[in-house]
């Protein structure tokens, strides 16, 4: 699988994601929440950009070769 095969099946939970993790970004950089908003923030961002992501499917001709091998 090449990376470039990869890509957002759903850009509205990759849109929202990556502006929660930029905005606890700037809350950690500039100290204005506590810790734990922080670190919500960051981490239902990167949920929400990992599940926006679709793995491609596997063409016949990448499952024959990988039974041959």
């Amino acid at each position: 699988m090449k990376l470039h095969e990869i890509y957002p099946h759903n850009k509205f939970l990759l849109y929202i994601g990556a502006i929660l993790g930029f905005t606890g970004t700037y809350l950690d950089n500039t100290n204005k929440a506590s810790f734990t908003i922080t670190m919500s923030l960051l981490i239902a961002g990167l949920l929400l950009m990992l599940l926006s992501f679709k793995k491609p499917k596997q063409s016949s001709n990448d499952e024959n070769k990988i039974i041959s091998d």
